[in-house]
Formats: C-alpha cells, sequence, structure tokens
C-alpha cells in the first residue's frame, strides 16, 4: 500500500506540475468524467495523510488506532479502486 500511496502522489505532483492540473480544477474547467474523477483523487490522497498517521502511530506500538486504520481501509480501497478507474477512463476517452 506504501508503493501505491507514493506513486500516487507522485502522479498528482506531476499533474499539478506539468499538466497544470490545479489550474484546471480552480478555474472550474471540469467537464464530464473530471468532475466524478477529480473528487475522488483529492479524497484518496486525503485519506493517504490519515493513513500515513495512523500507520506511524501503529508502528510505534499505538495499538488502540488499529480499529481507525481498519475502518480507514474500509474507505481508502474502494475510493483507490475508484480512482484508479476513472484515471483510466479519462486515458482512454
Amino acid at each position: 500500500m506504501s508503493t501505491a500511496m507514493i506513486i500516487d502522489v507522485a502522479l498528482v505532483i506531476v499533474l499539478v506540475f506539468k499538466r497544470n492540473a490545479l489550474g484546471t480544477v480552480v478555474t472550474g474547467n471540469l467537464h464530464g468524467m473530471l468532475l466524478v474523477h477529480v473528487p475522488i483523487a483529492i479524497a484518496t490522497v486525503i485519506g493517504y495523510g490519515f493513513a500515513t498517521f495512523f500507520g506511524i502511530k501503529l508502528k510505534n506500538g499505538h495499538k488502540k488506532y488499529l480499529k481507525h486504520m481498519r475502518f480507514l481501509d474500509s474507505i481508502i480501497v474502494p475510493l483507490r479502486i475508484l480512482n484508479t478507474t476513472t484515471s483510466w477512463l479519462l486515458f482512454i476517452s
């Protein structure tokens, strides 16, 4: 999961700097599948931040965060699948 998170965040950085993705989102020039993809992608990256926080806590031995991490995983995994699916749909369209 760490590798997927790193690759996903790296792709976001590339899109922001090379393709002006942030400018497109801010100006509201979203169409079609982008209206679905952008909120999913943002939620996924925010979820990665929480997963990293709870993962570090768990690694340091704070087992009380295990229930939070399990709940978060039940949200992040479907978001990741939706993010990948909408990315491919954008790519082929």
